[in-house]
């Protein structure tokens, strides 16, 4: 299985889950840091299933072209009990496979830490904050649509590639500790979670009609029971790495409610347009309906 990250809780359980549906009889051998160094990591990850180079994968919601991408769209999944809320209802499976992509074919989606704001210098998430400013992207063309509409300019950044001339990166907390961005990058916006990088569990589909029957739905029912097993794991992680940063320098600062106002006012064009498009307008519209009201994501303090 090629993963384009490093050791990932929600990929691990998904691996055990298999091992222990089939009794044995399919194991999944892991590849970490598959395409390591490399821009596009996701995107070389879902070519190199395709081609056969590795018989299943891993990549971001935000890596495929189809409906699934909106779970990666600003504003729409920001917090923990939104993506459980996903999870319960019947669009986690339409979801998981509505990739788009030829050959291959996706299993369910995985939970995934969020994605926030750090920043060399103090720097509000709005369009006068982060005008002209430099802002890394992991792979996303939602995360550059959303910066270009705060007046930024996004460049991506490879997994443990250097972002020391950056003014800003989006990051996960555990990527962020993990790769060394903390020399460069002293403060967090810890009132925004910008959005998760769920991901999606897929297999080539020359690898899939090897499998008998059981087999296949057990890769199914793996990624199903690793979603439910994993959600307070993430959380548990986020506050541990979260900690070891803090105790290293790193500033956690909060957007004033008229900063969090401008960011979501500058963003909204970026949920519309998928709002508005006839291949993720109807499951964006659901999704947006369905995590209505879901309980915030707690502010992040040290």
């Amino acid at each position: 299985m090629a993963v384009p990250y490093g050791t990932t809780s929600s990929v691990e359980r998904f691996i055990q889950q298999v091992g222990e549906a089939t009794g044995g009889s399919l194991q999944i051998d892991a590849k970490l840091k598959w395409r390591t160094g490399r821009l596009a990591y996701e995107d070389g990850t879902i070519a190199d299933v395709q081609a056969g180079k590795a018989d299943l994968g891993v990549a971001g919601t935000r890596a495929f072209p189809g409906p699934v991408r909106i779970l990666s769209a600003p504003e729409l999944i920001t917090s923990y009990a939104a993506q459980e809320r996903l999870f319960k209802s019947p669009l986690y499976k339409r979801l998981g496979t509505a990739l788009s992509v030829p050959g291959i074919t996706g299993l369910g989606l995985l939970p995934g830490q969020f994605r926030y704001l750090f920043t060399a210098s103090r720097s509000a998430p709005t369009p006068t904050g982060l005008h002209g400013r430099l802002v890394g992207v992991a792979q996303s063309k939602l995360a550059d649509d959303t910066f270009h509409a705060l007046g930024a300019r996004t460049r991506w950044y490879p997994l443990s590639g250097s972002v020391s001339d950056m003014d800003g990166i989006e990051s996960s907390i555990a990527s962020f500790n993990h790769e060394g961005y903390a020399s460069s990058k002293k403060y967090l916006t810890g009132n925004l979670a910008l959005w998760p990088r769920m991901v999606v569990p897929f297999i080539s589909d020359t690898a899939l009609k090897r499998l008998s029957p059981e087999q296949r739905q057990a890769l199914i029912q793996a990624a199903s029971a690793a979603f439910e097993d994993t959600m307070s794991e993430l959380q548990a992680e986020d506050a541990d790495e979260l900690t070891q940063l803090c105790a290293g320098g790193l500033v956690v600062g909060q957007a004033s409610a008229a900063q969090l106002a401008a960011y979501r006012v500058a963003v909204a064009p970026v949920d519309t347009r998928l709002e508005h498009d006839p291949q993720t307008g109807e499951l964006f519209t659901l999704v947006k309906s369905l995590v209505k009201g879901a309980k915030p994501e707690p502010a992040l303090h040290c």
